[in-house]
């Protein structure tokens, strides 16, 4: 595993360092990569103070809703893999506009929005990261259409962006910005239900109900902690 203390640096070196360590080092299959693609979900997550980890755990709940929706090893693995990367387009993003507190006004709005375009720009680049750029384009579409970047809907969304797009709401829920308290992960599951058929594959929003669910019946059954979804993906990574 790569250290997760990851010096603090200006957004435009943050890129520079990326592009040149892919062009050098990522031609591997991605599983001989996998020190490398977590060093780079830590350096996207150390720019923004508050969500550091995040990426971490949008992958591991991404392969572990891959599994649950039968896709096959290496394709959940893809799925997961591309979870570590979703916002390394965000290294364009300058760091006040990540760490800001308030609303965000059209411009800034517009600029952070076009995080997930850039995420796959950055990894077309990579040799063997090619393959996630589909899913980092387009795990903010919308299952209506009202998304971006490109405005697609319904099963015309790769799935593993549909996967991807429910995985990093549910994390952004349950965990504190600087903008909100966290909520619970049932009134995240009720937001995710609430808002499925419009914005997140029903499917795949169900999928993540039973996991936790089956998570609480593990916790009940042994009396102790509640094991979180990153604790089940590891465990079946």
């Amino acid at each position: 595993m790569a250290a997760r203390l990851v010096p603090a640096v200006g957004a435009a070196g943050l890129v520079v360092a990326v592009y040149e360590v892919c062009r050098r080092h990522c031609l591997a299959p991605m599983r001989q990569s996998e020190a490398l693609l977590h060093l780079l979900a830590d350096l996207t997550d150390s720019r923004e103070h508050a969500v550091y980890g995040h990426s971490w755990r949008v992958g591991a709940y991404s392969r572990a809703l891959a599994v649950s929706l039968g896709l096959s090893g290496e394709a959940a693995d893809r799925v997961g893999y591309a979870g570590l990367l979703h916002d390394i387009g965000k290294m364009g993003v300058p760091d006040g506009l990540l760490n800001k507190a308030g609303s965000l006004d059209a411009e800034e709005r517009a600029l952070m929005m076009g995080h997930a375009a850039a995420g796959a720009r950055i990894v077309l680049r990579a040799g063997s990261l090619r393959t996630l750029a589909p899913i980092i384009r387009h795990h903010h579409e919308w299952w209506a259409g009202d998304g971006y970047p490109d405005g697609l809907s319904g099963e015309a969304i790769p799935l593993g962006a549909r996967i991807l797009a429910v995985a990093d709401a549910f994390d952004t829920m349950t965990t504190d910005r600087p903008y909100r308290a966290r909520r619970s992960r049932q009134a995240a599951l009720s937001e995710l239900r609430r808002c499925a058929g419009h914005q997140f594959d029903p499917r795949v929003v169900a999928s993540l109900a039973e996991l936790v669910v089956a998570g609480d019946e593990a916790a009940a059954e042994d009396g102790g902690d509640l094991p979180t979804l990153v604790d089940q993906a590891r465990a079946e990574g």
